[in-house]
């Protein structure tokens, strides 16, 4: 597609878009969702510099897009929104294990052994997908609200889910900290079960924590 038959039919959608948010109200959900839809037709036309250049548009009318900005800036963001999914893969999937195959072996068998070979492989890259997920998802979230004192006033559907991710580490590291320094150092066969109250929430949280993710992408969680 011409560079000139490409500026037209994103002016085409653009206007499209202002006639449909002017004739009438549309809920942040509703927004949201028109969003993503419009993005991924626009950004593979145009490489996202056309919502940098048109910014003051779509923020007229409500629009909270996932990308944006130069090429550059958009290669960006899609390496670290790899980075951030492979690395909750790795949690997630490490703590389903865990709890799903390893926990109910060690609970059976009331062997500690068990547990302590899964969590000496697993924490060489657990631990460092954790890490890295933290960190890309704060870069991620500063990138679609810069205003970090907005991330908590859940005042639209991106905030919203900000807060929730925020909540969802904060009990992560609650639950993580108890067991490291509360129950493993004193590990045995009489305490496993309180082991396993730690694991299961944690694993939970784990696929709240790609539910919420996912909903970034869809418009919300309803």
């Amino acid at each position: 597609m011409g560079p000139l038959l490409r500026k037209t039919v994103l002016c085409r959608i653009v206007v499209r878009v202002s006639n449909v948010f002017d004739e009438r109200e549309f809920s942040n959900k509703e927004k949201n969702y028109g969003c993503c839809g419009i993005q991924c037709i626009v950004c593979c036309l145009n490489r996202g510099s056309f919502f940098h250049e048109n910014s003051s548009f779509f923020e007229g009318k409500g629009l909270v897009f996932l990308w944006g900005g130069s090429y550059e800036e958009g290669m960006l963001y899609k390496y670290v929104l790899m980075l951030h999914v492979v690395s909750a893969t790795v949690w997630t999937g490490g703590h389903l294990v865990l709890a799903i195959t390893i926990l109910p072996k060690a609970l059976r068998e009331r062997s500690v052994d068990v547990i302590r070979q899964f969590e000496m492989g697993y924490e060489r890259i657990g631990i460092p997908a954790l890490i890295i997920q933290v960190l890309s998802g704060f870069w991620l979230a500063y990138r679609l609200v810069p205003d970090v004192s907005q991330w908590v006033l859940c005042e639209n559907v991106i905030t919203q889910l900000i807060t929730i991710k925020i909540g969802l580490l904060l009990l992560t590291m609650g639950l993580a900290l108890d067991a490291r320094l509360r129950i493993i150092p004193n590990l045995h066969e009489g305490n496993l079960k309180s082991l396993a109250y730690h694991i299961v929430p944690v694993t939970i949280v784990s696929v709240l924590f790609i539910i919420i993710g996912v909903a970034f992408r869809t418009g919300g969680l309803f």
